[in-house]
């Protein structure tokens, strides 16, 4: 009984034992059935991923660094830069017949295959290509790395876009930095993004202070809400903009400038900010400021004297008269802005004389004083004596200046004048006396048997 008891735990065991392996024996199966599987799907979806990307060029290598896979891509860039159709199996750096793309193509594949995953921009030897390349190594099932993928990109446009991008961007900081005028950028917002140093200098105020809405501090206070309605309203009308303002730095020092903008667009045509530069006017106000000054201390002047002061344009059309005019004339100021011309001041009979002389003067000829009958704004006359010279401008003629003298009184003395004399010839001549005159010179001896007094 006690040995039947130990052959039957003996076989017991042993089913137990063999159970064991052959469960074993069908995990073990079903598990390389499933990585079978599994690397027959991997090679499929990848093969797939190869074969479905037009725009990459991409292929596969196992460690011996031949083809294992490549898409038509890869296979028509071979052909067309190294002049090889590419097959399965080949091993890829036997292809390329170039020293140096070999060797960095060596380096990269025995980077990848070590374990590295990265990109690398290179341009192709001997060829105006860049290339960015994509490295990825390909595990087994095991973990163990079996080959490669890489993805390949012609960037050369995009890379000579980028360098001329870049070299743009320099040629404009150059240019802002050397520029005898204020530059300055913006977002779509109207907010200020960049300054060069003239602007600073103007403002009196750094990049970081500008930025934003910051730059309306640099602005002369009594300028600032002018300056920033225009603004904001060029921005509201995606425009342009001109004005002329001034800016006051922390010293107080003003700087008067023309401030001009336009909108700024991308390579692609869309509007991304503004851009704009400040031109300092500040010599040409202070001389228009000087001007206005002379002009007025002129017209001051002009005013009171008691002869008739004139300009007219080339025209005849007259630009400027002073008070005395108005009096002797009997014209108003809004006679004056509707235009009048210098010559319809005249009788009709003076006026083809005066067309003639006004054009003689013109031409730079010296006539002297002028004798004409005058036309006042009712019908009355007087006699007048003009005496006018050509005004120049940048060497050229651009009109008259002169003054007129009312001959009224001279006139009227002259007139007296010859009544007078005309009075006391008649006196002599009609008188029955001897009459004689006697000039007030040094004693003269007169012998009075060959003189008659």
């Amino acid at each position: 009984i006690f040995i039947r008891s130990i052959i039957l735990a003996v076989f017991t065991i042993s089913g137990i034992i063999i159970q064991k392996f052959v469960n074993a024996r069908d995990r073990n199966l079903k598990a390389i059935t499933d990585s079978e599987f599994k690397l027959k799907e991997q090679n499929s979806l990848l093969k797939a991923l190869i074969e479905g990307q037009s725009n990459s060029k991409i292929f596969a290598l196992d460690t011996q660094k031949k083809y294992l896979a490549f898409n038509l891509a890869h296979k028509e860039e071979m052909k067309k830069v190294y002049h090889i159709d590419i097959a399965v199996g080949m091993d890829m750096l036997n292809l390329i017949n170039n020293d140096l793309a070999k060797e960095n193509a060596a380096n990269s594949i025995d980077k990848t295959l070590a374990g590295g995953s990265f990109a690398e921009i290179v341009k192709q030897p001997g060829l105006d290509i860049i290339y960015e390349f994509f490295w990825n190594p390909i595990y087994d099932s095991n973990k163990k790395i079996s080959g490669l993928t890489c993805f390949v990109s012609d960037i050369t446009n995009r890379e000579k876009a980028k360098a001329a991008l870049i070299e743009s961007e320099q040629r404009f900081r150059i240019l802002s930095q050397v520029s005898p005028v204020g530059i300055y950028m913006t977002d779509l917002k109207g907010d200020c993004i960049f300054v060069n140093d003239i602007w600073s200098k103007m403002a009196g105020l750094t990049q970081d202070e500008a930025s934003g809405q910051g730059w309306i501090e640099g602005i002369y206070e009594e300028d600032r809400k002018v300056v920033k309605d225009s603004w904001n309203k060029m921005v509201e009308s995606k425009g342009t903009w001109g004005l002329e303002y001034r800016f006051q730095d922390s010293d107080g020092s003003i700087t008067w400038v023309y401030g001009l903008a336009t909108k700024m667009d991308d390579a692609e045509g869309n509007m991304i900010g503004y851009i704009g530069v400040n031109v300092d006017i500040t010599e040409r106000r202070k001389a228009e400021q000087a001007l206005r000054e002379s002009e007025e201390k002129y017209r001051a002047t002009a005013n009171l004297l008691p002869q008739i002061i004139f300009e007219s344009d080339l025209r005849g059309k007259l630009i400027y008269v002073n008070k005395m005019a108005y009096l002797s004339f009997g014209y108003s100021n809004e006679d004056f802005s509707k235009g009048i011309n210098a010559v319809d001041t005249l009788i009709p009979e003076d006026r083809r004389r005066a067309l003639k002389n006004i054009l003689e003067v013109m031409g730079g000829k010296q006539i002297g004083s002028q004798e004409y009958t005058a036309l006042r704004k009712n019908g009355s006359t007087f006699p007048i004596q003009i005496i006018s010279s050509r005004i120049i401008r940048k060497n050229k003629p651009v009109g008259l200046r002169g003054i007129i003298i009312d001959n009224t009184q001279h006139k009227n003395s002259l007139i007296a004048l010859e009544e007078s004399e005309n009075r006391y010839k008649s006196f002599i001549n009609h008188s029955g006396e001897g009459i004689y005159r006697i000039d007030i010179v040094p004693p003269v001896s007169i012998d009075l048997e060959t003189k008659e007094i």
